[in-house]
């Protein structure tokens, strides 16, 4: 299952740089699936997409600076909100800057993501792909 973070409300947080991956409605993340299989989304999936997107928006320098680019990175999640790997999805290979992606990489391993609240909650977003477009 891939799960996408979207932020709605990036502007405010990253000056302008959407991270896809998992949130909601208003200034956290949009947790979504394709379009013609979107759900609800349980809240504290929401509230846990959000606070990782938080975590990598604190860490993600100069958003001005990418304005235009795009990339996709995949993080893979241990039970205690770790990062144990990080790389950009070879599937946008052909929609990626490097530079952006250089930056987006150094964002999601230098970021502090909190534990997951519950097992359920790790074993839904423990794979996640965020999408970096600053604008």
């Amino acid at each position: 299952m891939r799960i996408i973070i979207l932020s709605v409300l990036a502007c405010t947080i990253l000056s302008g740089c959407n991270l896809q991956g998992s949130p909601p409605r208003s200034a956290q993340k949009q947790l979504t699936t394709p379009v013609e299989h979107r759900t609800a989304v349980p809240p504290e999936i929401e509230r846990y997409g959000a606070e990782i997107y938080k975590a990598v928006a604190y860490k993600f320098y100069s958003p001005k600076k990418y304005k235009g680019q795009r990339c996709t990175v995949r993080i893979n999640l241990s039970p205690e909100g770790k990062v144990t790997n990080a790389y950009v999805e070879n599937a946008h290979a052909e929609q990626n800057d490097a530079e952006l992606c250089k930056a987006a990489l150094l964002a999601v391993q230098q970021a502090e993501i909190p534990a997951p609240p519950s097992t359920a909650v790790w074993q839904t977003l423990k794979n996640v792909f965020l999408d970096f477009e600053p604008k």
